[in-house]
């Protein structure tokens, strides 16, 4: 399986271009982690990711790499 490629922003950034961030994970399925401090926060999915981890269990998370 090919590792998810995620971009990561700062809580500041997002805060800032909060609706950019929504289109480009809702129109271009892109996947963003954001960051506080340097560290890992929340991600923001589409919304077909997040019913295939539901329906696969929460082991799909585990085995998928995040670059």
């Amino acid at each position: 399986m090919e590792p998810v490629k995620v971009e990561r922003i700062s809580t500041v950034a997002a805060r800032d271009g909060f609706a950019e961030i929504l289109n480009r994970v809702s129109f271009g399925k892109s996947r963003i982690i954001l960051t506080r401090h340097g560290k890992d926060l929340v991600a923001v999915i589409p919304i077909e990711d997040l019913q295939h981890i539901i329906q696969k269990g929460s082991n799909c998370a585990k085995t998928t790499p995040i670059t």
